[in-house]
């Protein structure tokens, strides 16, 4: 058995009593997991992994830069993708 393979990570809010896991999508590839917060994905993963949903945002401000304002309150991977670009000065995320 490959102790690397990806699993799920699950447990329960004590705040709130939903069910909080990390899901990976494809056991084959090293994709990103996503979130699943209450039985609901907090990522597109329809024909799509996170990492490439996030490639799409990015791809979509063209090549500007500056400072960058991150919302999702997801896993991090737009805002950290975002810190990395060419031009990007600041990235505050909520």
């Amino acid at each position: 058995e490959d102790d690397l393979a990806p699993t799920k990570v699950e447990g329960l809010s004590e705040l709130t009593s939903r069910p909080a896991s990390l899901l990976p999508l494809d056991e084959a590839s090293p994709t990103p997991p996503t979130a699943v917060l209450g039985g609901f994905n907090m990522h597109r993963t329809k024909g799509i992994d996170p990492a490439g949903d996030t490639d799409n945002k990015l791809r979509a401000l063209g090549k500007k830069g500056g400072r960058v304002l991150d919302v999702c309150t997801g896993l991090g991977y737009t805002a950290c993708a975002a810190a990395r670009r060419a031009g990007v000065r600041e990235v505050v995320t909520i």
